[in-house]
């Protein structure tokens, strides 16, 4: 019997012995490996296609027309992010908004493995524009950390990174600054909480480097602006911003 044909199998007994439901509708999912999100609520998940800005990811509209060539949203044209190139898998709604809620504050570490598969294929689509030596998380402050007991953030990074086989550094980017939470200030508001709220370590391991910077869900690009800024800083190559969802 093939390792294929004897994992399904596994998965049926395992399906009868502990059924699964999905962690969002709370429908019979039947297949355990997949068991944290059914298909229905996965096909509901809306991806982020072209047309694209080129700069921050930002979904432009149908038809979009500039003279620019690659496109960019006004407000790249007008001031550019400080990381390169800024990708994000698929819009903040729907199913995805309530998978990252119950993964983040529900504590469903195990969505992070089913979510990383989004993290995966917007990466596969766009890496030509990413080539990245090694992939960052978002890292949470060490009080935040033990609230919470993980960081969605690093969990998701360290998938892609085995995934797309990068090495993985949790060691070069630190939240040294505890900060309120994010949610409900506007982009002035998050801007300032966010600031300098990290800093970098190990410089050898930074300079002339290009790093995956991986966070969950692009808002404004507060946090994601102020890790790119202390990477670039301290004399990374590039940053590269990989998110889960964005926010339009």
């Amino acid at each position: 019997m093939s390792l294929q044909k004897l994992r399904t199998a596994l998965d049926g007994v395992l399906s009868l012995v502990y059924p699964d439901f999905c962690k969002i509708c709370g429908a019979f999912v039947a297949q355990s490996r997949n068991a944290s999100i059914c298909e229905d609520c996965w096909d509901g998940i809306r991806r982020i296609e072209n047309p694209i800005c080129h700069g921050c990811g930002l979904p432009l509209p149908a038809g979009y027309q500039q003279m620019a060539s690659p496109p960019r949203c006004g407000e790249c044209l007008f001031e550019a992010y400080p990381f390169d190139i800024g990708r994000a898998a698929a819009y903040y709604e729907g199913p995805l908004r309530e998978a990252i809620h119950l993964f983040k504050f529900g504590r469903r570490r195990n969505l992070a493995h089913r979510l990383s598969d989004l993290l995966f294929h917007v990466y596969q689509e766009h890496r030509i524009h990413m080539p990245a030596d090694a992939i960052v998380a978002v890292p949470l402050h060490a009080s935040r950390l033990r609230e919470r007991g993980f960081n969605q953030s690093e969990l998701m990074a360290k998938e892609l990174a085995r995934r797309i086989r990068l090495p993985y550094d949790p060691t070069v980017l630190t939240r040294w600054r505890a900060t309120p939470p994010q949610s409900g200030q506007n982009k002035k508001a998050r801007a300032r909480n966010i600031h300098r709220a990290f800093q970098t370590r190990y410089p050898k391991r930074i300079e002339n480097n290009a790093f995956l910077l991986v966070d969950d869900v692009f808002t404004t690009g507060a946090t994601l602006t102020e890790c790119a800024r202390s990477l670039r800083a301290a004399g990374a190559r590039a940053v590269y911003a990989l998110t889960l969802a964005r926010v339009v």
